[in-house]
């Protein structure tokens, strides 16, 4: 009798056992595929890696649904798939398993993007390309993903949409770039007047100072390319108020010389040299209000600087030549 039941705790022993046994074995596969899978991609062999990782995956894939610690080692197959098929040109394949990835990863936003990008330039699916990006936004609110789509209707020449969704961006963060390029939309669909109204509604919003430079700024820019040079000289000058910004100090220099404003320019000058005293561009405006000043000793000192600049060189050697004839 006790023989029996030595028997019988040896069997109840083994039926715990086998299984742990033979998941252990299953799992030693998987895990075998899944280092052939290595090697051959390390090799950038992505056929048979593919291959490898598939196996591995249907393994884990079935562990998992006994153990969900495996869930974790299904999410690493998968991302190894994406990438295999990915370098392999798989599109159809790489945006498959990218897709599985996310269930396993979803705010990995670079996986997101990079299907996105498949979807919308390889395989020409618009909608899908959207909707990678609008799932993304809505579990996690996102700028960036408020941003992508508005950029693939923009690229589609769907202007509504395209503005629906930069204007979802912005309640998120007041970006002037996003601002900028809503304005660009306007200005490509003819609607000047749309684009101006628009940086004025952002500016009424309280931006943060920075952000109010540079929408100043772009306000310029629109009006110096609108051929409005007043109004470019006034948000042009707003935006120094903010921020120093050499190349607009340069163009205000030029624009105040022409005007001509010459204490206005020389103003400019003063700034720019104060910061980079061997700005060509400002040396060369200071030297030729000196020479229309009726000082050319001081004007030929300031284009003697010049003589080797690669922009102003030839010019500031003329001026050289017409001082020295004068006296």
């Amino acid at each position: 009798m006790k023989n029996f039941r030595c028997v019988g705790i040896a069997m109840a022993i083994c039926l715990l056992i086998l299984p742990l046994f033979a998941q252990e074995t299953t799992e030693r596969t998987a895990r075998e595929f899944l280092y052939n899978g290595d090697q051959q991609f390390n090799a950038k062999e992505f056929t048979p890696a593919i291959e490898n990782y598939q196996k591995s995956l249907k393994i884990f894939k079935d562990l998992a649904e006994e153990n969900p610690t495996f869930k974790e080692d299904v999410g690493k197959v998968l991302y190894k798939l994406y990438a295999s098929a990915t370098n392999l040109k798989n599109y159809q394949l790489a945006t498959q398993y990218g897709e599985e990835t996310l269930i396993y990863d979803p705010s990995n936003e670079a996986v997101i993007k990079n299907i996105s990008l498949m979807y919308r330039t390889q395989l020409k699916d618009n909608a899908k390309a959207v909707a990678v990006w609008e799932n993304y936004d809505r579990v996690y609110d996102n700028y960036n993903a408020k941003v992508a789509i508005a950029d693939i209707y923009e690229k589609n020449s769907d202007l509504k949409n395209a503005l629906i969704w930069y204007n979802k961006a912005l309640e998120v963060n007041k970006d002037p770039d996003v601002v900028r390029r809503v304005a660009k939309l306007y200005l490509d669909n003819k609607q000047p007047q749309q684009a101006i109204q628009f940086y004025e509604d952002f500016i009424a919003t309280n931006p943060s100072r920075k952000s109010l430079g540079t929408t100043y700024k772009n306000m310029g820019t629109l009006y110096k390319d609108s051929n409005n040079i007043n109004k470019a000289i006034e948000k042009y000058e707003q935006a120094l108020e903010i921020e120093y910004d050499k190349a607009v100090s340069l163009w205000l220099i030029d624009q105040y010389y022409h005007l001509p404003n010459l204490p206005k320019a020389k103003t400019h000058i003063q700034n720019v040299l104060s910061k980079t005293n061997n700005e060509a561009g400002a040396i060369y405006y200071k030297a030729l209000i000196l020479k229309d000043e009726k000082k050319p000793a001081e004007a030929k000192v300031e284009f003697q600087k010049l003589v080797n600049d690669k922009n102003y060189g030839t010019s500031a050697q003329g001026f050289i030549k017409s001082i020295d004839a004068e006296n």
